[in-house]
């Protein structure tokens, strides 16, 4: 009868409405206590859960006597990866590691029942898998060692079936090469005009002799920028003297940008 439980108000009032009380207490959410209290019940089973954030500090490091640590430099948690497995992939899915290392990733996809492939230039790569797939016996309950090192090693090199085609074109780089810091000046300085013409990469203005245009840094040295043809452009002589050592090529293309000097749009 719950006329008897709910008729008389609590002084400071209910949180719920009288209909909604009834509710709650029909479905087993409300119970009354031995001491004429009413206590609310919550269910696992009717939670989601908080949401998890982009920024992860509830994972910690490999300590150093940590059981799942190998020696390796560059080693993350078992439950990292596993983690990022669980958002990105479904059971049965192919796990895809490039620079496999210490094995965490097929260790991960194993746990949480992916299929997975792994590439290492590293000799003991393989070694370092089957150990640690040696010592997931304890996390996969149920399963047959044979399943456990079903483990296929090819050591050849991989054959390309796509023609050789770029996978993303919309990604391609404009240049690729990077040249060596012992490249003189003036073979960079013809490298440039090669690629880019006589153009000042500044302002945009185009001459016809390369006597107008000095060689200079994308980014300055003083912000750790290198010497390499990758981090080089020419630039006229106004345009190297506002640069100075301060400004990126960016930054000098706003700045002309915005001074007026600009005549033409650069990549």
């Amino acid at each position: 009868n719950t006329n008897r439980v709910f008729t008389n108000r609590h002084p400071s009032g209910w949180c719920l409405s009288r209909k909604r009380m009834d509710e709650e207490y029909r479905k087993g959410n409300i119970r009354i206590r031995e001491d004429g209290r009413l206590e609310r019940r919550k269910y696992e089973s009717d939670y989601r859960g908080e949401q998890v954030p982009n920024i992860w500090t509830d994972i910690a490091p490999v300590q150093g006597q940590a059981h799942e640590r190998t020696g390796y430099p560059t080693q993350k948690p078992l439950a990292l990866y596993r983690r990022i497995i669980q958002a990105s992939s479904n059971p049965g899915d192919i796990v895809f590691d490039p620079f496999a290392g210490c094995a965490t990733t097929p260790a991960a996809a194993e746990v949480e029942d992916r299929q997975w492939v792994a590439c290492d230039l590293w000799e003991g790569a393989e070694r370092l898998v089957r150990q640690r797939l040696e010592s997931l016996k304890t996390e996969k309950e149920g399963q047959t060692e044979a399943a456990l090192y079903n483990v296929i090693v090819r050591k050849e090199p991989l054959v390309r079936t796509d023609s050789g085609e770029t996978a993303a074109p919309s990604l391609k780089s404009f240049y690729r090469k990077a040249a060596p810091t012992t490249m003189k000046r003036a073979e960079m300085m013809d490298a440039l005009i090669a690629r880019d013409g006589m153009r000042c990469q500044g302002c945009g203005r185009e001459f016809d002799s390369p006597r107008y245009l000095e060689l200079d840094h994308k980014t300055p040295r003083s912000e750790g920028g290198s010497n390499d043809l990758e981090n080089r452009a020419l630039l006229c002589g106004p345009c190297n003297r506002t640069k100075s050592n301060t400004l990126t090529l960016t930054g000098l293309r706003k700045q002309n940008s915005k001074d007026g000097f600009a005549v033409a749009r650069l990549r």
